[in-house]
């Protein structure tokens, strides 16, 4: 079902929400959505990837969702938000040689589709398709996945006690050398 909204009144209130009048260059996400509730931001950000996203199916070289957009802040807006919900993407800087202009992508690679179409997913039929297709190819994975952040957190610091350890040991060895010769 589509509502249709207009008037003065109306467009007061979504300027007091932070949606100003902004082209493609300009806008950003209100501040009013780094406080919502996680199915709000969601809807937000299917949105976003109904519009200006798609999802690359491709079994051999692997799938990906994307989102190519020509604002840089907005793009960053969009990627802590998706990283608030568990979804690690990449951010990178695209050349297009028909615009001549630089436009900004994120992609979310297929170790977070599987969490990108549970929490956000495509409205779009033909973009639901392609991802349900993916999912229906890949085999679930294991419950200790790379999605789980807080364990990469953890190895990480693990391996820099083990590198602390390894400097330091190689240091006082060093310095051994210097006070016996």
């Amino acid at each position: 079902c589509n509502y249709f909204v207009h008037g003065r009144l109306f467009r007061d209130f979504l300027c007091y929400l932070g949606l100003e009048y902004w082209n493609s260059h300009t806008k950003e996400i209100p501040e009013i959505f780094f406080k919502e509730t996680e199915l709000n931001v969601c809807k937000l950000l299917q949105g976003l990837f109904d519009t200006d996203g798609n999802f690359n199916l491709n079994k051999e070289k692997g799938s990906y969702v994307r989102l190519k957009l020509c604002n840089e802040r907005l793009i960053k807006q969009i990627q802590f938000l998706l990283l608030n919900l568990g979804i690690v993407s990449k951010f990178s800087i695209v050349f297009d040689k028909v615009q001549n202009t630089d436009y900004y992508s994120l992609v979310v690679g297929s170790d977070f589709i599987r969490k990108f179409d549970s929490l956000i997913g495509f409205s779009h039929p033909d973009k639901n398709h392609k991802v349900k297709e993916f999912l229906s190819y890949v085999k679930l994975r294991s419950e200790f996945s790379r999605e789980e952040i807080p364990f990469q957190i953890l190895y990480l610091e693990s391996k820099y006690s083990e590198f602390k350890k390894y400097i330091t040991k190689r240091m006082k060895s060093r310095l051994c050398l210097c006070f016996r010769g």
